[in-house]
């Protein structure tokens, strides 16, 4: 899901998304990232949570409803 690029500078790395993301399927990603000079190890753990978006289409149990209301039915009143 995710691929570490090389940046401008030799002391930063960034991380590149190879394919979209469902929050509905996963909605964390935990990582630990190892970094070496020959001599030394350097570790980061990251945690990158997915935050939803509105991508699913709304589902209704008729294709249509009809309701009446009064003209003075109160505002938070369910109608459906």
């Amino acid at each position: 899901t995710f691929s570490i690029i090389n940046l401008q500078t030799e002391n930063q790395l960034g991380l590149r998304l190879l394919k979209y993301l469902d929050r509905e399927r996963r909605n964390l990603y935990k990582m630990k990232i190892l970094a070496s000079d020959g001599q030394h190890i350097g570790a980061l753990s990251l945690d990158i949570f997915i935050l939803d978006s509105n991508d699913n289409v709304p589902k209704f149990e008729h294709e249509q409803y009809e309701i009446k209301l009064r003209e003075d039915t109160p505002i938070g009143t369910e109608i459906i």
